[in-house]
């Protein structure tokens, strides 16, 4: 995933108000779910163009993104191919859930990856209630986190390699065609769970 298919992702699970209103979490909010804190003064204006919020967006999300980066490089259970795949999916779920949160996630740097992963879909409620769109949401950051770990260890080795090692290690049936398919990915991602518990 790349920082701008992020930044359209979060439009999607956002949506777009032009005016104010009161989202479930009980807060002011505008545009893609700005509170308060997204502008200087404090103050959620009453309306906000779409032009407006893409540019506040973006300088958010990027200010988030080196936040979970710092965050993340004190992790001392995670590794460089870990924290690249936790990198933008956590940026997302730090837009949506907070820095508190995600330091609740991580247990203040004391997590594996495989841990992080486990406890990301419990992160589905507000005000206790759990909602479908959050629900959706933790769904896609971990399938964003496998996809982009997958897409890290390939770039080490060529796929067919990959392939032979998984059938001929763990015994899986894969073909050895150089493609890096899903039922390649899942039994890779099987494997590295597996090994990282």
């Amino acid at each position: 995933m790349t920082f701008k298919e992020l930044v359209e992702k979060v439009k999607e699970f956002e949506g777009f108000r032009e005016k104010r209103y009161i989202c479930p979490a009980g807060e002011l909010t505008i545009g893609y779910g700005f509170t308060s804190s997204c502008f200087s003064d404090g103050v959620v204006p009453l309306t906000i163009t779409k032009e407006e919020a893409s540019v506040i967006l973006e300088k958010k999300l990027t200010l988030i993104m080196n936040t979970v980066d710092k965050h993340l490089s004190q992790c001392k259970y995670l590794d460089p191919d870990d924290r690249k795949a936790l990198l933008l999916p956590l940026t997302d779920f730090t837009y949506n859930c907070g820095y508190g949160n995600l330091l609740k996630l991580t247990d203040c740097c004391h997590r594996t990856y495989t841990q992080i992963c486990e406890k990301l879909p419990l992160y589905n409620k507000a005000n206790g209630v759990t909602l479908p769109g959050l629900v959706k949401r933790r769904q896609w950051e971990l399938e964003q986190i496998k996809k982009d770990y997958c897409a890290e260890i390939v770039t080490t080795y060529t796929v067919a390699d990959i392939q032979v090692i998984l059938n001929g290690t763990y015994g899986y049936n894969l073909k050895i065609d150089g493609i890096a398919g899903k039922n390649t990915c899942a039994a890779l991602m099987e494997v590295l769970t597996l090994n990282k518990k």
